[in-house]
């Protein structure tokens, strides 16, 4: 079987797939041109959340069995065309859930404590004590917008820091869990009440631009944001409003709606220097 590797995975899955036997060419500087070129000519695929696979790419597939993306999320695939190509769909999204939480915690602390600010400061000679004093995670609500994997995975990291956790998830109104300051609760409580918004949604027609003008015009707090999920879910327009009209006190983000930084704007530009930014490094 031939498969065609088209973006970045760690050597231990490409090593996998050659030790069970399978002929791997892996070809991370695919554009979506040469994809549709030469996919006919492999039996399966593995994409993350770069390249888009719609119809096109399907059709000319003729060969192709599977598609498989490690990690979360599915948006980036045409699934209604790959159904009927018959042709499975594969994905793993418990796989990352631990290090998506993690990830989630750090850029909370290191907000929260400026780490980076303080950082860049001692870089420069400045000892600047009083104006990087940072706040507890302690005794703040965090509200968590999505409870599958990755959602989950972040609520468990709080448990040891005596936060109040509010979650919210249109799929479910209770699911048991170990830590006891958590509560299911309403999507209008989280905007009203919490210190921190972390989003943990898959990327569709219902989310995108999830966070919009409107969602910032209604919280109560000044919250800090985050998200790890997709960039979409956040309009960066929206975002750069609010932070301009202090409705959120920062923003923690590893996915951003526009990732080409090469056409950003000398506005956009200045945002990013009131951000915590990470590239999708999960």
């Amino acid at each position: 079987m031939h498969i065609l590797i088209a973006e970045e995975v760690p050597l231990f899955f490409r090593e996998a797939l050659s030790g069970l036997g399978y002929q791997v060419d892996y070809q991370v500087d695919t554009n979506y041109e040469e994809l549709r070129r030469i996919i006919e000519s492999y039996h399966g695929l593995v994409v993350r959340s770069n390249l888009s696979i719609d119809q096109a790419v399907i059709s000319n597939g003729s060969n192709l069995r599977f598609i498989m993306r490690p990690g979360s999320g599915l948006d980036n695939v045409d699934l209604k065309a790959a159904q009927s190509a018959g042709i499975q769909v594969i994905s793993s999204p418990e796989g990352n859930r631990n290090a998506v939480g993690e990830h989630a915690l750090s850029m909370l602390l290191s907000f929260y404590n400026n780490i980076n600010p303080s950082f860049e400061g001692i870089k420069k000679s400045f000892w600047q004590r009083e104006v990087n004093r940072g706040h507890e995670v302690d005794g703040k609500t965090i509200g968590i917008i999505g409870y599958g994997n990755t959602g989950s995975a972040f609520a468990h990291k709080l448990k040891g820091f005596n936060a109040n956790v509010l979650v919210y998830d249109k799929y479910h109104s209770y699911i048991e869990s170990s830590n006891p300051n958590l509560t299911f609760s309403t999507y209008e409580n989280i905007l009203e009440f919490a210190d921190v918004i972390s989003f943990h949604l898959p990327l569709n027609q219902d989310t995108s631009h999830y966070a919009n003008h409107q969602f910032f015009c209604q919280l109560g707090k000044a919250p800090l944001i985050i998200n790890t999920s997709r960039g979409k879910i956040v309009d960066q327009q929206a975002l750069l409003d609010a932070l301009n009209n202090e409705k959120i006190s920062g923003a923690c983000l590893d996915v951003l709606e526009n990732e080409n930084l090469s056409n950003y704007t000398d506005i956009e530009k200045k945002w990013l220097d009131d951000v915590l930014a990470t590239k999708k490094i999960l």
